[in-house]
């Protein structure tokens, strides 16, 4: 099972709309509740959809939202 938390360290301070983050913080992101958000997803964010994860310019899947690994789908082949 890959983790519900992935945290990174702030590499510069960035600012994000008016929130800075100074280098050095600690950023996590809540995957578990990510890959359940209906507003990315949509009405059915629980159920299980293979189709969401191919590489179809067809499907409009926000992959940019979406760390299997905690890196992406593309992670564990590297």
């Amino acid at each position: 099972m890959a983790a519900a938390v992935v945290n990174r360290v702030c590499e510069e301070t960035t600012t994000l709309g008016d929130i800075t983050i100074e280098k050095g913080t600690v950023v996590s992101a809540d995957l578990f509740t990510l890959h359940r958000d209906k507003k990315i997803w949509g009405e059915d964010a629980e159920e299980f959809r293979p189709e969401r994860w191919l590489l179809n310019e067809n499907i409009n899947t926000p992959t940019e939202y979406y760390y299997p690994f905690g890196e992406g789908r593309e992670f564990v082949l590297e």
